[in-house]
């Protein structure tokens, strides 16, 4: 073991073993030339502090960090009081702490992070919960509209292709939850491709028409013109984030209408949702 004696007025190392020695990688006699000041981190101001609190009995166990010729250490003292030719000396036991906290900090930092995995895995369940609802509303409202014998051709077309649209999304948000496992630190993988952004929103629109109707609310698309025809995304997430944003905006409108779309500001498209409902503007 470490030992080190020392008085405890001025920090002068009166006494050190080989242990010592080796551990602060300089000599015996250049240790009882050193001041208990000078290995450790702390401010001479803290480290009378921590005196104050050995001499008074209150303490005798102490963590610190030591300098030594490999680096710094942290270091736990075990600390007595040793009287010698009138006068109060302190004997240490020092043991090199340094992997052991490392070895706490990492298990901390793992529990951290399951933690913060767990809670954004919820999290991202919650919101796929709350997701398929509006492509499996689309499914279910447009199937059974096509039951009706009064739709013509082109109706009925069209009702197919926003359940075949709404499904594909359904697909794609299953597919996420199967892939659970490999979200970490709330980042998932994207995946962006050439896009027909017009195309995109439409799809969108589609989805939240019947809903709409059938609330007696109004629903807007606003694009500029000429609207915007290739766009660079990974067009499930973007969907999803309209989704979302759409889901919330109509379900808090009971009059009047949605509105969203994008506007050109510079290099950048600003995307926004718009209600009349309670809440925020937009």
């Amino acid at each position: 073991s470490v030992m080190l004696l020392f008085d405890p007025k001025t920090g002068e190392i009166v006494e050190a073993n080989k242990a010592a020695s080796a551990f602060y990688g300089i000599s015996e006699e250049e240790l009882k030339k050193t001041c208990m000041f000078d290995i450790n981190t702390l401010s001479r101001a803290e480290i009378a502090q921590e005196l104050k609190e050995l001499m008074s009995g209150k303490k005798s166990y102490f963590v610190f960090k030591h300098n030594t010729k490999y680096g710094v250490k942290d270091v736990e003292l075990y600390t007595g009081r040793m009287d010698y030719q009138d006068r109060a000396f302190y004997f240490s036991v020092i043991h090199d702490i340094t992997e052991k906290l490392q070895v706490q900090r990492e298990l901390i930092l793992a529990k951290e992070k399951a933690e913060e995995s767990d809670r954004l895995k919820s999290s991202f369940l919650a919101n796929m919960s709350h997701e398929i609802r509006t492509p499996m509303n689309a499914i279910i409202g447009f199937s059974q509209l096509l039951s009706d014998d009064d739709i013509t051709t082109e109706e009925s077309s069209s009702y197919v292709s926003i359940i075949n649209k709404s499904g594909e999304q359904l697909l794609e948000l299953i597919d996420d939850i199967i892939k659970i496992s490999q979200i970490e630190a709330g980042i998932i993988s994207i995946q962006p491709e050439q896009n027909n952004l017009l195309r995109l929103l439409q799809e969108t629109y589609s989805m939240f028409s019947l809903t709409v109707k059938q609330k007696g609310i109004e629903l807007h698309l606003d694009v500029p013109e000429p609207s915007i025809t290739d766009f660079v995304t990974d067009a499930s997430r973007f969907k999803q984030i309209l989704i979302n944003l759409l889901s919330n905006a109509i379900k808090f409108t009971h009059k009047g209408e949605v509105r969203f779309g994008y506007t050109i500001e510079g290099k950048f498209l600003k995307f926004f949702v718009q209600d009349t409902g309670i809440g925020i503007d937009n």
